[in-house]
């Protein structure tokens, strides 16, 4: 494929290009055709220009933003991890730069791209076929057809087959300056087709079933989805307007991908090792990064904890789906979340040992997001007692007064020896004397404790 660069300093010339599903053979410098077709040997792709320009474009791009955090407090970075910028990083407003975005793909290559490499017999077949209709959505979750279909196809294929081979260089089509004596010659050809006028009308405004050409849209809006998730209970669930997988008019799950920090939102939940990185190495960038990541994943601590630390993911007060469990597939590996309370690379369910105290009476109890971080931070928790009532009252185990030794479990209690507090039910307070101390075991020496 081939684009120009179309400016008021003058037209550039044909640049040899790839679109944005082949960025991958782009960085690696062939194409995978062995993927298609397997025994093939992987072809050559050379397109220097373009690769240059992009990586000049996005990379004037971070360094706009980057600029935009503001000069760090520390060191000659920005923002609040002085992040670091290149001294001879791109210094313009991207968005404003044509040289950035006045790229349009040649005649040529809408065509190819259009109909394949053999245009005229995928018409003769389109034309010598029976009519056709193709169903687009009009509101709501109905469809109607479209009449006339093929003849628009036909209509818009004959504008894309001239302009293709009568002025292969040029980029009319990608911008939507269309050239009267190419038109006359398309009029012509598509009165024979029985082109309603109305459909005639929508083509000459460079139109198709309501499609723009380009120029016509400016950047991306990006819209927060609505119905994404449903409340606790059956009714609320089955009252609510859950989001499809995949709708045509891209209200969503799939849409989610395009927010900008929900971006490969499924990547990121279905591939959690990297939690466990972050948490075996502590520095504050990972701590943020093992944040942002498992509040996405955290649905709460687990249900069959019923004490006074339970938490559940909430927004104004109703339950809701954590991300990552509304964007969970069964039939994805990694998809399936875990049942488990120690997954050290998923924080689904929480051990209410994670869940922090409420600091002064009358304030607000603590929510998930501190509960998220005692859990990247790896702090200690005790396991509670598989008694169901001792659970639900926070008690981590009993002990037999006929014995002398009592055990702890739990995860991340370091090798380093602490010290354990006991109370009795008296109120008591009790100091007893370390025998063992390992980072999921505590061996308690009864017989020996001090008050």
């Amino acid at each position: 494929m081939q684009y120009r660069r179309i400016s008021a300093e003058g037209n550039g010339p044909m640049v040899p290009a790839i679109g944005d599903e082949r960025l991958k053979d782009m960085r690696k410098g062939t194409f995978s055709l062995s993927a298609y077709y397997p025994g093939q040997p992987n072809q050559p792709l050379r397109v220097p220009q373009q690769k240059a320009a992009m990586l000049e474009c996005t990379g004037a791009g971070w360094a706009e933003v980057i600029r935009a955090l503001g000069r760090s407090y520390e060191g000659d970075g920005y923002g609040m991890f002085n992040a670091p910028l290149n001294a001879n990083a791109p210094d313009y407003d991207v968005v404003n730069n044509s040289f950035c975005w006045q790229n349009w793909a040649t005649n040529k290559s809408v065509m190819i791209g259009f109909l394949g490499p053999n245009a005229e017999d995928k018409m003769a077949i389109v034309a010598a076929s029976e009519p056709f209709a193709v169903a687009v959505a009009t509101g709501g979750s109905t469809t109607e057809a479209i009449p006339n279909t093929r003849s628009a196809w036909l209509r818009l294929a004959t504008r894309l087959l001239l302009y293709g081979k009568a002025l292969p260089n040029g980029t009319e089509l990608a911008r939507g300056g269309f050239r009267v004596d190419v038109e006359s010659e398309i009029d012509k050809l598509a009165a024979g087709e029985g082109a309603s006028a109305s459909i005639q009308g929508a083509e000459q405004a460079g139109m198709f079933l309501g499609f723009k050409h380009g120029g016509h849209y400016g950047l991306p809006n990006y819209l927060v989805p609505i119905g994404l998730t449903a409340g606790s209970n059956a009714e609320a669930r089955t009252n609510t307007n859950i989001l499809p997988t995949r709708d045509p008019r891209g209200r969503d799950i799939q849409t989610l991908y395009g927010a900008f920090n929900g971006a490969k939102a499924d990547y990121w939940c279905a591939n959690r090792a990297v939690l466990a990185e972050m948490r075996d190495d502590r520095t504050p960038k990972h701590g943020e990064i093992c944040r942002h990541l498992a509040g996405r994943a955290a649905q709460g601590t687990h249900p069959t904890y019923e004490g006074i630390q339970k938490r559940e993911r909430l927004f104004e007060g109703s339950a809701v789906r954590s991300i990552c469990l509304a964007l969970s597939r069964s039939d994805e590996p990694g998809s399936q979340e875990s049942t488990s309370l120690d997954d050290p690379s998923n924080p689904f369910w929480l051990d209410q040992g994670y869940v922090p105290k409420q600091s002064k009476e009358g304030e607000d109890e603590p929510g998930l997001d501190d509960t998220v971080g005692n859990w990247c931070d790896m702090a200690p928790v005790l396991t509670l007692s598989s008694n169901d009532d001792l659970s639900r009252q926070n008690v981590v185990g009993t002990y037999d007064p006929d014995t002398q030794f009592a055990h702890l479990r739990g995860h991340d209690l370091g090798a380093q020896k602490g010290t354990i507090l006991l109370r009795t039910p008296g109120g008591e307070a009790l100091y007893p004397a370390i025998a063992d101390w390992e980072n999921e075991t505590i061996r308690l020496d009864m017989d020996n404790t001090q008050p």
